[in-house]
């Protein structure tokens, strides 16, 4: 994981991306070991997960549904700091480990509290590369493996329900993100708050964002297809993304998903952050959507899928601590978490899984 401001990030390792897109390689390969020197295994690191969750049925109006099946809006500020301002709805809780106690925010509502369901809307706005080689990648139009990045988004279960088992115990059908955390909070779910949802709107598609970007700002790598990926200067791919917010004028209390396309910048292939607003402070994603190429893992919506979990459960981007983490079925001497300074990554610790 790279740190960059305030933000956090799929992170993305551009040798052994390439290492993916030019030759096969296996993930045994690429995946860290102890032996990895600091100098590679300083900028490793980790995205993705998935779950499960109930039936439960809720409008797109962006508040909440009681157990009673009441609408009642749930304004983002209502359990925490005042000074935030409209923004999306979220709780706070906190837990204690070695006499540290570690505070923390999150999408929708605390499930120990009992069901509800919120609902956060949510706005995709695509983006308009045109190169200065004449090139044209277009979020809204390409497609890649038969659908816009748009279209597969939105058809994805990030969206749509989807039947979900987390081992063995059947969580719901419901959408990935509602999924992840009611399997998160299982204990609670279970018991007391089975009809217990966060779900995001059905989005509504800005027109797209047009960004010139000049042949001294991009590298062209091979996809061995025949096509070629787009890897755009970091610092340019952010203002762009930045642009694109200002322009689409979203209000806060929604999710802003800014839709790459078949591009990625070099450092990373999506991230989620919080940038403020005129009346508060608005929480977006960044992601790049990309075909199916073999030996290329971050196909389709998996940067995505990863940016959405990461926002559900740290939305104000390092604001939530942890004693510590590594990846799953690796571990080291030191917390691999110390590159994103403990940040609640919880795409980041599958990263290397298969």
């Amino acid at each position: 994981m790279i740190r960059i401001g305030l933000s956090h990030f799929l992170t993305f390792l551009v040798v052994a991306a390439m290492a993916f897109i030019m030759a096969p390689v296996s993930m045994a390969q690429l995946a860290p070991s102890k032996a990895l020197p600091d100098s590679i295994r300083n900028r490793l690191f980790p995205p993705q997960i998935g779950l499960p969750s109930d039936q439960g049925d809720a409008s797109s109006f962006g508040g909440t549904i009681d157990g009673n099946g009441r609408a009642k809006r749930v304004v983002g500020d209502q359990l925490t700091t005042p000074n935030r301002g409209l923004t999306i709805p979220y709780w706070s809780d906190s837990f204690s480990y070695r006499g540290i106690t570690y505070k923390y925010d999150m999408v929708g509502t605390d499930p120990k509290r009992g069901s509800a369901t919120t609902i956060v809307e949510t706005v995709i706005i695509p983006m308009r590369f045109v190169f200065e080689n004449g090139l044209v990648f277009d979020a809204a139009t390409d497609l890649t493996d038969g659908q816009t990045s748009v279209q597969g988004m939105i058809n994805s279960p990030v969206f749509q329900n989807y039947d979900f088992t987390s081992g063995g115990t059947h969580v719901g059908n419901t959408q990935y993100g509602d999924a992840f955390q009611r399997a998160n909070f299982w204990d609670s779910v279970s018991r007391k708050s089975r009809n217990y949802h966060v779900l995001l709107g059905q989005p509504t598609v800005a027109p797209a964002f047009e960004v010139f970007v000049p042949n001294s700002l991009v590298t062209f790598i091979p996809e061995g297809n025949g096509d070629v990926l787009p890897q755009i200067d970091e610092d340019f791919l952010q203002q762009a993304t930045l642009d694109a917010l200002a322009q689409a004028n979203i209000s806060p209390q929604k999710l802003a998903i800014v839709d790459w396309g078949n591009v990625f910048g070099t450092i990373t292939l999506g991230y989620h952050r919080n940038r403020p607003a005129t009346v508060g402070v608005q929480t977006y994603i960044a992601t790049s959507y990309h075909p199916r190429i073999p030996f290329f893992r971050f196909q389709d919506i998996a940067v995505f899928s990863h940016e959405v979990l990461e926002w559900l459960d740290d939305p104000f981007s390092d604001d939530n601590f942890t004693p510590g983490w590594d990846p799953v079925f690796n571990s080291y001497p030191r917390c691999l978490s110390q590159v994103t300074d403990d940040w609640l990554e919880v795409g980041d610790v599958f990263e290397f899984t298969p």
